[in-house]
């Protein structure tokens, strides 16, 4: 039926679009742009990917049942991923994440994909077991991530880990990628405010995303019911048509190009590979800590998610490599914001790291930074290829 023969959208139009379909269809109404709660939800990366899983297993379920098949739902993405050199090979391993809502995602077997240096991802090796053996040749740069895979399909990528075995090595650093979060903008909630400070903290989405159009301007509940261009939520069109930067999961690649030239050796491993003790800091000379935009925040209770930049796993893992004399590089947006909260918090920072919170930066257009005898350009305004500072 031709939609644009109907002049108005009546609800009875939709009851037999979906009564009477020429193919299979349903209806789905999930939230309002009209309810601030809803909207915390649809802004939220893990919100959305479970309620895209949600809808495909429903989907999967229904045609299953129609044709009298059983289902499988493709696996959820892996877990604890690490890499350790063992003799003259790297030894890949992760875990299988259980889907407790959903007993058939069980992984049946996993696949490894490889990229050398500069090059794309293979078609991938299969594996029945939740290990990999790798012989690399000196002096490339090696890339992996792993899928879990069964019956029903394979799972979203992994995060992406590196790894370089230099000739002449100084010696090796562990990578670790700490930044994993996803996650909506800062929330405003007062008696008399409310909406998106995404300037101060425009959160975290997966990849890329056009999620915004703009910043919000008007916070005044009271301005609701007033004209549009004063109203509640208004806001400019300075995202308009733009794609955002988000997390892409491949920052230890990033980090280890500087690593090996600079002479050095290196494998990475996940953030909670050291947080449960998979991998032991202690190994190492030199561990390098991606933080990123890692932090807590409002919207880590929407999916029951601890984005904190030293959860206290990490704080102890730490302090005991660092009494046994470890060197520690640590980088972040928010390693001293995110430390003020509590004030065991702000002792580990003080006390075991030795820096203390100073502040944001005093001005939000100076683009230049100075400091340790050099000086430096920042990005001040998120765009599609980085984060706004």
């Amino acid at each position: 039926r031709d939609l644009h023969s109907f002049p108005t959208r009546r609800s009875s139009d939709l009851e037999i679009e979906s009564r009477e379909p020429m193919v299979l269809s349903m209806l789905l109404e999930l939230l309002s742009h009209q309810n601030f709660r809803d909207v915390c939800l649809a802004l939220n990366p893990n919100f959305r990917f479970a309620a895209s899983r949600s809808v495909y297993k429903s989907i999967l379920k229904y045609i299953c049942f129609m044709h009298d098949r059983p289902y499988v739902v493709q696996p959820l993405p892996v877990d604890h991923f690490r890499i350790r050199t063992v003799g003259n090979t790297l030894a890949l391993s992760w875990q299988a994440v259980t889907d407790t809502l959903e007993p058939t995602a069980t992984p049946g077997g996993y696949i490894v994909y490889t990229a050398i240096d500069d090059n794309g991802f293979d078609g991938g090796t299969f594996t029945r077991v939740n290990s990999y053996r790798f012989v690399p040749q000196r002096d490339h740069l090696y890339r992996f991530k792993v899928t879990a895979v069964n019956e029903g399909g394979q799972s979203m990528p992994s995060e992406t880990l590196a790894a370089y075995l230099a000739s002449e090595s100084k010696g090796t650093v562990l990578v670790v990628n700490g930044f994993q979060r996803l996650s909506g903008p800062e929330t405003i909630i007062t008696d008399s405010t409310q909406g998106f400070d995404i300037l101060s903290d425009p959160g975290v989405q997966y990849m890329r995303s056009p999620i915004y159009t703009g910043a919000q301007e008007i916070f005044a509940l009271d301005s609701i019911d007033s004209e549009e261009e004063v109203s509640l939520g208004i806001g400019d069109d300075r995202f308009h048509g733009t794609l955002l930067a988000g997390n892409t999961f491949d920052y230890p690649v990033i980090h280890g190009r500087s690593i090996a030239a600079s002479g050095w050796s290196f494998v990475s491993c996940s953030r909670e590979a050291i947080q449960d003790g998979t991998v032991n800091m202690s190994d190492y000379r030199v561990v390098d800590l991606i933080l990123g935009l890692q932090k807590r925040s409002a919207q880590d209770t929407i999916c029951n998610k601890d984005y904190s930049t030293f959860p206290q796993a990490m704080q102890r893992a730490i302090r005991g490599y660092l009494q046994k004399g470890g060197r520690l590089l640590c980088s972040g947006s928010y390693v001293g914001a995110d430390m003020i909260s509590e004030l065991k918090d702000e002792a580990f920072a003080a006390e075991v790291l030795h820096y203390r919170w100073e502040g944001p930066l005093p001005s939000e257009t100076d683009r230049q930074i100075k400091g340790m005898r050099s000086k430096a350009e920042i990005r001040r305004q998120a765009d599609a290829e980085g984060y706004g500072v």
